[in-house]
């Protein structure tokens, strides 16, 4: 769970080709999300990404620039910071249990390796099985 551009997909991508059944929920300022990402079942599954306003900024400006425009709102490091801010917020009042994991920096495996660590923890499993073993996290 996070906001655009911080990183969802390709964590999920990457967690799904290990096994895992992943979903992608991006949060979006001043909209409701959907009641099924409140459910009991799947509180214990829920990761929130969070990212530092100027790589989220970043990151955007290059997806932006990409589609040949040069400026945005979206991309904005005033609106990166806002949405930020909102962000922490929505954690705190809809996923307060749930882990955070911010995406800022570090490579996707690491933070992959984070996230099935935290998994297979709240599974009550060894955290350093084989097959999902990443040297570089400890």
């Amino acid at each position: 769970i996070g906001l655009s551009r911080a990183g969802k997909t390709p964590l999920s991508i990457f967690l799904a080709q290990r096994g895992f059944k992943v979903a992608n929920y991006p949060v979006v300022p001043d909209e409701q999300p959907p009641k099924e990402l409140f459910d009991p079942a799947i509180q214990g599954k829920c990761i929130a990404l969070t990212i530092e306003p100027g790589r989220l900024a970043s990151i955007r400006q290059e997806r932006m620039a990409d589609f040949g425009r040069s400026t945005s709102t979206y991309s904005s490091l005033q609106n990166c910071t806002k949405e930020c801010r909102w962000l922490k917020t929505f954690y705190m009042r809809h996923g307060p249990r749930w882990p955070q994991i911010d995406t800022s920096s570090g490579a996707l495996e690491e933070q992959a390796a984070k996230i099935i660590k935290l998994l297979k923890a709240k599974a009550g499993e060894e955290a350093s099985s084989p097959k999902y073993a990443n040297p570089s996290v400890a």
